[in-house]
Order: C-alpha cells, then structure tokens, then sequence
C-alpha cells in the first residue's frame, strides 16, 4: 500500500491533489473547525460569463468574510529530486519544483476569486502546498519566490503555517460566539428587567384597587351595621 501511494504521489497529479485535499481537511479538523459552519469544501461558483470557480477550501470569518485555499499544486518535481543521481540532476529538478510552484501562482492570481464568490474574500488567495519539505526546499531554492507569489496577492502555505492561521480563525470565531452569547444573555436580562418592572407596576395598580376597595367595603359596611345611622340601629 505504501509504494502504491508512493507511486500515485509521484505519478499522478489527480492523486496528488486528493492527497493534498485530504491533508487540508486534516489541518481543518485539527483546528477545531467545523465544516458547514466554519469551512467549506468544494464549493462551485460562477460567474457572469458562466465560467465557475471551485475553491478547495472557503474559511468563513465574521461577520461574511471568507479566506479561498487551494491545494492544487504538483509536487513531481520536488518528489523527483528526492531520488535524484547527482547534485546536477537534484539540481534541475529543484528548478523545475520552483517553476511549477510560480505557474500555479499565476494561474491563481489570475482566477480573480474576489469578483466570483459572494463572500466578501480576503485580498489575498492561500496557496497550500501540502508537503513542509516541499515547501521549504522551493523557498530555500528560490528565496524570493514567496514575496513574489505575495505581490501577486498569493500567499504561499505549508502545513504548518497554515495550521497556525486556521488556529487564530478557530479562536475568532470562539471570540465571536462569547460576544454573541454576552449579547444575548445583555438582552434577555433587559427583558426580564422590564418584565420585572412591568409586575412591579401591576401590583402598585393591584395594591391601589385593593385600598379602594376596602375602602368601599369599610362605608358600604358603616351604613349597614357600624356608622352613625346604620341601617342596624334603625331597625
């Protein structure tokens, strides 16, 4: 099973990208987010002209922000210089790891994610690139490579990097939930202050109308047995 994944990851781009998608999801889960509410994968968008945008990854920020990731990068280069024979061939592999890392930029840049999916995106699209070897050796090969993809509104990830990002979007969002919980439990205290309030005044009304009414009890009961005249003394 190990060499078929072997082969696989450094064969096939479609198995490539899945192994990249299943790392991501992984980093997700360990962030404690939650997907549907947090996260969403695979989401399709389109555009005007019909054209769609399927981001691998949408991570939702209050109050209707969303941070795009793509996870889509090949790694044959990078993975054919492990077994490279010489520091000559590595050499050449390492380049062709590198330029494969800056055409997939372009092309995400030039998705325009920002113009197609109907949250309000970040500036700024999260290239994954699944492989912390991988993603040192390019930017240890070419050490410009990250502030060139950044000027392209690009920011280059690697699992650990972008672990530390979905923890701070857990943590907003759990800031977030406490705000909301304050808010709520702000309102239903006002609520029951001016239920409160409202019973107060109802038992004032309820106390007057009680005096009134003894009052009226205690003249209605003069005239007939105790006062001056009563009904009583007449008989």
């Amino acid at each position: 099973d190990a060499e078929a994944l072997a082969r696989a990851l450094t064969g096939e781009s479609r198995a490539q990208g899945d192994w990249g998608e299943l790392v991501l999801e992984s980093l997700l889960a360990t962030a404690g987010l939650t997907e549907g509410r947090e996260y969403a994968l695979q989401v399709d968008h389109r555009d005007e002209d019909g054209g769609h945008r399927r981001p691998d990854a949408l991570i939702y920020l209050p109050p209707n922000r969303a941070i795009v990731i793509d996870s889509k990068c090949s790694l044959q280069a990078f993975f054919a210089s492990t077994r490279a024979s010489s520091p000559e061939e590595r050499e050449v592999d390492l380049s062709a790891h590198v330029a494969s890392l800056r055409a997939h930029v372009r092309a995400l840049s030039q998705k325009d994610y920002q113009a197609v999916v109907r949250e309000r995106t970040l500036d700024v699209v999260f290239l994954f690139v699944p492989n912390e070897a991988a993603f040192h050796a390019a930017l240890s090969r070419e050490p410009s490579l990250y502030e060139d993809a950044f000027r392209q509104r690009v920011v280059l990830c690697s699992p650990t990097t972008l672990l530390a990002a979905l923890q701070v979007v857990s943590h907003v969002w759990r800031s977030e939930r406490q705000a909301l919980n304050a808010t709520r439990i702000a309102e239903e205290a006002g609520k029951m202050i001016d239920k409160l309030g409202l019973a107060l005044e109802a038992f004032d009304e309820l106390g007057l109308r009680l005096g009134a009414a003894q009052q009226a009890f205690d003249h209605a009961r003069g005239r007939l047995a105790t006062g001056r005249g009563n009904v009583l003394q007449l008989a």
